[in-house]
């Protein structure tokens, strides 16, 4: 009967370590995925500036281009 109780007491065991692996896995499956999001958002926000900085070079060029054909009708 010892070897019964001590049999169970091993496969408990079994199973809490099991579960304790499974936890730890699933943690580090979550920071992986945080990571992974921390990266595509400052990503965004990069692409964002850039896409910000763009727009500003276009409304340059178009005031640039507007001067430009000011010039021209004076001219003529």
């Amino acid at each position: 009967m010892l070897s019964g109780v001590r049999i169970a007491a091993d496969i408990e065991a079994l199973k809490v370590g099991i579960a304790q692996r499974k936890r730890e896995r699933e943690a580090g499956r979550a920071e992986n995925k945080a990571e992974r999001l921390e990266w595509e958002a400052g990503f965004a926000i990069d692409y964002a500036v850039a896409s910000i900085e763009q727009a500003e070079l276009a409304v340059l060029d178009a005031i640039a281009g507007c001067i430009d054909a000011e010039e021209t009708k004076r001219a003529v």
